[in-house]
């Protein structure tokens, strides 16, 4: 019934629209016919002489056309915009069923149900109802590679539940999306704390690290930590106060793209997941090898995360994150073996 009212309405309005752009069109016309004629069987002399009175029919013609007639007040699918100084523009179409959909932050917390509310209206403020099919959500994580499919659920006429489990704690983003097209304001950025049900007081707090993603600390108590926004590595001493940082953005060795996952290799280096390689260097920042590029093949990479060395042989596994599988290395980052695939049972990621 809302539909075919929206339908009904609509029709009333184009058909009077139509009789209007019928009207304009019929002056074009006539204007275009004159200033053919003149411009056909008339001389020079003649064409300059009735170039006041072709400025007049063109001057009529635009006092006669009112824009304002081609933009009728419609409260859903679509909504009409004009543009005074140009006729190409007369009665452009744009997508609009319903005022700006309306996020709403809520307090989100690792491990546990979280929720964001989605109010849609009608442009005079109205609830707007669609089906939840239409509505798509996500929520992902750059830094930490999570991305997490949301449920939805319509508690009252024109309000909608987004409910997501995060498992990981920083900036979120959430995109949502309906009928294929991000609502206004998408994606925002939610902030993902702790549960405040986690007992316990943190120790210390280390300030001024940008997006610190891997942490690794030496037999000796030094912290080093992957800084994945300002593309550096960070060491720490064992009182947790700054020793140095190393690296920039970039390609080179000792450079970093979005750094995230550090281990020690059994050799005393630092190890460290890059964009799309692994870098093995010195606690001063030199690089002694690289290896990996983009691809899915052996020493190839996408987005690697997390990394860990073996006490024992020194191996090096590595968790290619959206090449859906572990790759092991050696001490001296030569292939050795690698083992999953896209997948949820056993040995598939």
């Amino acid at each position: 019934q809302q539909v075919d009212t929206a339908v009904q309405q609509k029709i009333r309005l184009l058909t009077k629209q139509r009789e209007e752009a019928e009207s304009v069109l019929s002056q074009l016309k006539s204007c275009e016919e004159f200033i053919e004629q003149s411009l056909k069987f008339g001389s020079q002399q003649q064409v300059l002489g009735e170039k006041q009175q072709m400025v007049q029919h063109m001057e009529v013609l635009n006092q006669n056309i009112n824009p304002i007639v081609f933009q009728p007040i419609e409260e859903a699918i679509i909504t009409f915009i004009t543009y005074a100084d140009k006729y190409d523009g007369i009665g452009k179409l744009e997508y609009g069923s319903f005022g700006k959909p309306v996020l709403t932050r809520k307090p989100c917390h690792v491990g546990k149900k979280s929720t964001t509310s989605l109010d849609l209206q009608s442009h005079d403020g109205s609830p707007f109802s669609i089906p939840t099919s239409l509505i798509s959500c996500q929520l992902s994580s750059h830094h930490c590679g999570e991305d997490i499919t949301c449920d939805i659920d319509e508690t009252q006429s024109g309000n909608y539940d987004i409910t997501f489990t995060p498992h990981n704690q920083g900036n979120h983003e959430l995109t949502v999306r309906l009928g294929g097209t991000d609502v206004f304001s998408s994606p925002i950025t939610l902030s993902i704390t702790p549960s405040p049900e986690m007992k316990g007081n943190p120790v210390d707090i280390i300030p001024k690290l940008n997006t610190p993603c891997g942490v690794e600390v030496t037999h000796n108590g030094e912290i080093i930590i992957a800084e994945f926004g300002a593309h550096c590595i960070t060491l720490l001493n064992k009182n947790r106060k700054k020793v140095r940082s190393f690296g920039t953005w970039g390609t080179k060795d000792s450079q970093f793209t979005y750094p995230c996952g550090v281990a020690i290799s059994n050799d005393g280096h630092i190890l460290v997941t890059d964009e799309q390689r692994i870098q093995k260097l010195t606690f001063e920042g030199d690089c002694i090898s690289s290896v990996g590029n983009a691809g899915s093949d052996s020493l190839q990479f996408n987005t690697p995360r997390g990394i860990a060395v073996h006490p024992t042989t020194g191996q090096i596994f590595i968790a290619d994150t959206s090449n859906h599988c572990i790759q092991v290395l050696n001490n001296d980052l030569t292939y050795s073996y690698s083992f999953g695939k896209n997948g949820s049972s056993t040995k598939q990621f």
